[in-house]
């Protein structure tokens, strides 16, 4: 996201109708990875808002984070209208949400490495008992 705060930084001043035709919102689709790893400033939060409003009538936009909504007003700024107004526009449309516990893919790659280094460990215990 940084790359995308430093070109809506520089086109802050745009009107939305000259927006429209910048890459970044004309696309059918935005993937945002990684959102809220590092809190956002009053300026980055507010671009993010308008990038999120703009595309939420234009294109989709898909989000991978680890922070549940209840951290969204920290990440933005400690606002929690605008985490509000955000989390609304990108919930509200036929949205879905998907939530994973970041401690249980963990697991399952810690797992599928110890099998990797240890192929006997794939067989059931007890297997061998007749």
């Amino acid at each position: 996201m940084p790359n995308l705060f430093a070109t809506g930084k520089r086109d802050g001043d745009l009107q939305p109708s000259q927006l429209k035709h910048r890459k970044y919102m004309a696309l059918n689709l935005t993937i945002l990875d990684e959102f809220g790893y590092q809190t956002m400033s009053r300026e980055e939060a507010n671009l993010f808002f308008g990038v999120v409003n703009y595309r939420y009538q234009k294109g989709s936009i898909a989000l991978t984070t680890t922070k549940g909504i209840t951290s969204w007003p920290e990440l933005l700024a400690g606002d929690e209208l605008l985490a509000g107004a955000t989390l609304d526009r990108l919930l509200r449309r036929g949205a879905k949400r998907i939530e994973q516990s970041s401690e249980a893919v963990r697991q399952q790659k810690a797992i599928e490495k110890k099998l990797e280094l240890n192929p006997e460990s794939q067989t059931c215990p007890g297997a061998d008992r007749h």
